[in-house]
């Protein structure tokens, strides 16, 4: 009996189930202001905006493509500026004042994995490359947040008096690095993984004819 490959709804719900699992955990040990903001950004990003994709992307993906948003390059990098605009001291700050910055990120998110899982043009490398780099990317900030010798966002980004401590944005930075090789390198390997079942499964299709042209010579 074969095995189905891989598909992006399970990749999905091990994202899901990951992502949560490490963003109770970091919610529970640490009451932590800046923690908390990573923890609702790591579940937008990568638990939510996943499932959304793959929950509308089969009735939605055509239109998708008629509005010419299946560029991934372009969704990949309005993810990536988004992202560091809007934790840059001056984009905490601004996100304090109303600013709708979870709806800018739940979209270019959303943007980004319609974009990884539209099968249209397969371009498989393209999309490893592009998870892997979004990856490496985030990590670094992670890494910045976390080993840090100080506090890198002051009294005005979050609107408090008293700030954010050292142990909170190194608890935000180990969130971030658990939660990028959970879900951009997840999502690459399911990519490659999927790509050599099919090539297994194509090379099966043709194996017979060439078995029996064989028996006959």
């Amino acid at each position: 009996m074969q095995s189905k490959p891989v598909t992006d709804f399970m990749f999905a719900e091990l994202a899901a189930v990951a992502a949560l699992i490490f963003s109770v955990i970091g919610y529970n040990e640490v009451a932590g202001t800046f923690s908390h903001h990573m923890i609702a950004h790591i579940v937008l990003m990568t638990v939510m905006s996943p499932l959304l994709a793959c929950t509308i992307g089969k009735c939605c993906m055509p239109v998708f493509r008629r509005a010419g948003l299946k560029s991934l390059p372009a969704a990949a990098a309005l993810q990536a500026v988004l992202f560091f605009a809007w934790h840059s001291p001056p984009g905490l700050a601004a996100g304090q004042t109303g600013v709708p910055v979870s709806a800018m990120l739940l979209f270019s998110s959303l943007w980004f994995w319609l974009a990884i899982f539209d099968q249209a043009g397969a371009r498989l490398w393209e999309k490893v490359a592009v998870l892997l780099l979004t990856g490496k990317l985030f990590c670094l900030y992670a890494v910045l947040l976390t080993f840090a010798p100080r506090v890198l966002y002051g009294e005005a980004a979050f609107g408090s008096a008293a700030g954010i401590d050292l142990a909170d944005q190194q608890l935000a930075g180990l969130l971030m690095i658990t939660a990028c090789p959970l879900t951009y390198l997840l999502a690459a390997t399911v990519l490659i993984y999927r790509w050599f079942w099919e090539l297994c499964e194509s090379q099966k299709e043709t194996a017979p004819p060439v078995m029996a042209s064989e028996n006959r010579s």
